[in-house]
């Protein structure tokens, strides 16, 4: 019995050495009231000694304990579940107050309520606790920087994906929604490969991951991305790898400019330009052969002086003549087309501008391809530059021919 009293004294010996020494701090609740406080407790809750949180209900170091459900089990034990470890504010003797991480353990005391007065008596509990107040403000902070770079990411008129190492998508800003049709609820946690690219591109997009992944730097990539609607909007994309706790590779992120109206508007001005070349080139010829139908219509009309009235050869002659006449007509609307002239607006017919683009067109379109001017007999003139209205028109009716040749060529028309 002697060496059970000794081990006995031993052991509450080292129990009360790691109390005293805990970083923590440790409050002993028993019968509603503090019995016990360490001195990282009276540290921390800014008391000068232990005795003066001695008999204090745990609700006045810890205020939301004694109203909020939540921490009832802070003051007694609670049948039901409550989480392990709670933030809660706790309260100093000055009365500020701090951010305490506590962990609440009980534990029964039967058998032993004779050695307490009756205020004491009940099930032990130890309440061990620390200031978290930095660590609250580091997450706040850092919970605010995350919202801000979702807001960027969200504003930028950019595109933001950032996928796994195999694929995953785990972010997905709004624009990507706007491009795409999809939504991030959608999109996260579905393969890139599968969800929002053509066949014909993925392995593109496969060797500029496994390049970013070896530790390349790829240069931009300019390939299709396919919405829900099926449609493929041209997208350059460029890489970043984001490295994880142990240096390798957690993410890819990519940021991503939709160019499909700029491709778009690239084609148009190419075509504009060849259209510019071309009107130079017909401007240029038709001068030249314009030079040669006048003195073509010059000697017929001689011709026709010459020969003796009644001759049979003043009808075919006269008939060389209207065909010379139209050539000429048709070179003049070549060389108005071509002609760089300042806009001059007047009163315009504008059937007959479309007639006569109609009619220089008629001359080299698909004769399969139809071209019909339909006008009121009574349209308004309208105030514009005939030569600039005529070019558009021209431009209309030449990508209408265009569009309709590529799709009997497709198989489509």
């Amino acid at each position: 019995s002697s060496r059970r009293h000794e081990f006995f004294v031993s052991a509450k010996k080292s129990y009360g050495e790691l109390f005293q020494s805990q970083r923590d701090g440790v409050i002993l609740v028993r019968g509603g009231a503090i019995v016990r406080v360490n001195p990282a407790g009276v540290r921390m809750l800014g008391y000068s000694s232990a005795e003066e949180l001695l008999g204090m209900d745990p609700a006045q170091v810890i205020p939301e304990s004694g109203a909020s459900p939540r921490l009832f089990h802070l003051r007694r034990p609670v049948t039901e579940d409550r989480e392990s470890v709670v933030i809660a504010k706790m309260l100093r003797k000055n009365g500020s107050m701090f951010e305490g991480e506590i962990a609440a353990t009980w534990v029964a005391r039967s058998g032993r309520n004779e050695y307490w007065k009756q205020a004491m008596t009940g099930p032990l509990g130890m309440l061990i606790f620390r200031d978290v107040t930095l660590r609250a403000q580091t997450l706040e902070e850092l919970r605010k920087e995350r919202d801000f770079s979702a807001k960027v990411l969200d504003v930028a008129d950019m595109l933001a994906l950032q996928i796994r190492p195999e694929g995953e998508i785990i972010l997905f800003n709004r624009q990507c929604e706007e491009v795409t049709g999809y939504t991030a609820a959608q999109a996260i946690g579905r393969q890139m490969t599968d969800m929002l690219l053509p066949e014909s591109v993925r392995d593109v997009h496969q060797r500029s991951l496994r390049e970013i992944l070896s530790g390349q730097i790829p240069s931009e990539r300019e390939y299709a991305l396919l919405t829900r609607s099926r449609e493929e909007r041209m997208v350059v994309w460029n890489y970043e790898k984001i490295p994880g706790p142990d240096g390798e590779s957690s993410s890819i992120l990519m940021a991503g400019i939709d160019v499909t109206e700029r491709r778009r508007l690239e084609r148009a001005i190419i075509g504009m330009q060849k259209m510019e070349a071309v009107g130079t080139l017909a401007g240029g010829v038709a001068h030249d052969f314009n030079n040669i139908l006048t003195g073509i219509l010059g000697n017929l009309d001689l011709a026709r002086k010459l020969l003796p009235p009644g001759s049979e050869a003043v009808t075919t002659i006269e008939e060389s003549i209207h065909a010379s006449e139209k050539a000429a007509c048709l070179i003049q609307q070549l060389l108005e087309f071509s002609r760089r002239t300042p806009l001059e607006k007047q009163a315009t017919d504008m059937r007959k501008v479309a007639s006569g683009a109609v009619n220089l067109l008629s001359q080299t379109i698909d004769k399969r391809i139809g071209v019909v001017v339909s006008a009121d007999d009574d349209l308004w003139l309208a105030k514009v530059d005939p030569g600039q209205v005529h070019q558009v028109l021209m431009n209309l009716c030449v990508n209408a021919r265009d569009a309709n040749l590529e799709k009997r060529e497709g198989g489509q028309g």
